[in-house]
């Protein structure tokens, strides 16, 4: 893929993520050497198998987070519960959040499904013109 197709204007998404593949597959992989080649090797099979599951996919992603760990849980701290949480779960603008992590002190399908309702009330009332309910800190 050269970047010749896009002097008429901007690349879909699809390529844009095919162009960095090939940028990490060769361009960094052939200047680099231990540990930053196999992140750019990492990166690259990351990308590819985005496009395996997304293909075609036309939007401008705005961030993608790789975790190394598996899973991007935060640390238990006090005040998590009662004063971040519902912080995190507050709508912002027209993007509403549903998150196990988010709702409660364990990351259980009744909390997804709880987060799930509640993103969809706060949405529903932000398209009919009304405030989204207020979250209200929960002390445990």
């Amino acid at each position: 893929m050269t970047t010749e197709a896009w002097v008429h204007g901007r690349p879909i998404a699809a390529e844009l993520v095919a162009a960095v593949a090939d940028f990490l597959e060769s361009d960094v992989r052939e200047a680099t050497t231990g540990r930053v080649n196999f992140h750019a090797r990492v990166a690259a099979n990351v990308l590819r198998d985005f496009q395996k599951v997304m293909p075609g996919l036309d939007v401008d992603p705005i961030e993608v987070h790789i975790y190394r760990r598996g899973h991007p849980m935060y640390m238990s701290t006090p005040g998590l519960y009662g004063q971040v949480q519902p912080l995190v779960r507050r709508p912002m603008e027209r993007v509403f959040f549903a998150n196990t992590d988010s709702e409660g002190p364990e990351s259980t399908t009744n909390e997804a499904i709880l987060a799930a309702q509640r993103a969809v009330k706060q949405a529903e009332a932000r398209l009919a013109g009304k405030l989204a309910p207020r979250e209200t800190a929960v002390v445990g």
